[in-house]
Parts: C-alpha cells; sequence; structure tokens
C-alpha cells in the first residue's frame, strides 16, 4: 500500500511541475525592425542621445524610420526606443556605428562598444565612425542620389579600392 501511495505522489508531483506551458512565437520578420544604422551624441555627463535608424522596404522605394530618445546607457536606449516603434526592434542587421565629435571627446567610444561587441545579436562586421558635429544630423540628413541611409552609409564605410588608404574599422577590429 506504502509503495502504491508513493508512486501515486510521485506521478502527481511529476504532472504539476511539467505545466502546459507552449514554446515562445519569435515575431515573423514582417514584425521586426531591423536597426541599420546607430548614432551617439553627447547631452552630459550621465546621459547620451541614441539616434536609430530602420530601414522599410515598400513596393516602390526605399524608405527609413528614424527614432531617437535621451538614455544613460545603450540596454535603455534600446527598451525606450522599443516603445517607440510599432515593430519589434532587433540589433541583428546593425551594420554602422555612428559617434558625434563630442561624444567621443568628451565620453569617449569604449563603453558603448564594449557594450554591443558583447550582445551576441550584433554582428561582427559593424562599422564604426565618428562624424563632425552630431550623429542625429548625419542619419536624419537627406542624401539624394541614395534616399536609404541604411545602404548608403553602409556602401560608404565599406573598404574599397579607391579607398585603400583609408583606416576602416569595424566592431571585431577594436577587440581583437
Amino acid at each position: 500500500m506504502k509503495r502504491a501511495s508513493r508512486f501515486f505522489v510521485t506521478v502527481i508531483l511529476l504532472l504539476s511541475l511539467c505545466g502546459c506551458g507552449g514554446e515562445l512565437e519569435r515575431p515573423s520578420l514582417e514584425d521586426m525592425a531591423m536597426i541599420g544604422v546607430m548614432g551617439f551624441d553627447y547631452v552630459d555627463r550621465e546621459k547620451i542621445d541614441v539616434t536609430v535608424s530602420i530601414p522599410v522596404p515598400s513596393k516602390n522605394k526605399q524608405s527609413t524610420q528614424v527614432y531617437a530618445t535621451a538614455a544613460s546607457m545603450t540596454s535603455e536606449a534600446m527598451l525606450n526606443l522599443a516603445t517607440k516603434a510599432e515593430r519589434t526592434m532587433s540589433l541583428s542587421q546593425l551594420r554602422v556605428i555612428l559617434f558625434g565629435e563630442e561624444y567621443a571627446r568628451k565620453v569617449g567610444i569604449g563603453k558603448v562598444i564594449l557594450d554591443l561587441y558583447r550582445n551576441p545579436i550584433v554582428g561582427e562586421n559593424v562599422y564604426i565612425a565618428i562624424v563632425k558635429g552630431k550623429a542625429k544630423d548625419v542619419i536624419k540628413g537627406t542624401y539624394n542620389h541614395s534616399p536609404e541611409i541604411n545602404t548608403y552609409l553602409n556602401n560608404l564605410l565599406r573598404p574599397r579600392v579607391e579607398t585603400v588608404f583609408s583606416s576602416f574599422a569595424t566592431i571585431h577590429d577594436l577587440f581583437l
């Protein structure tokens, strides 16, 4: 009798621990907002201005959505930006990181680069550039010959034969 009751209690415990939780669904590609360009500008010692550019595919032409927020660190900025967009933001297509000249001089780029380098979603071929003025102005600028800023900046920073003597740095190069 004791064996039967122990078996019965064990079976009930095992069944109660299993649960009926289904697998977490990942959002489909159409529901994702793939960040292509990310810019960092100086606000003060504790705050940074983070601007992101997200390509929006359409049948006629490519367009870009730009979101900006002020935060104290990159992860906080991502949370703030996620509330502004109607789609789930992802860093998996990040190709270019821009830093405003003032931010690079006063704060330095090491903390942000290290934070993004340790993020497993961010790829290793992310180009890094320091721009004169504000990164937000470069991201929000209009470029007549190339309306889609993500592709334009990625192609501009990619090493080519014409620019062989220019120094190019990726996120992977800074930590080797």
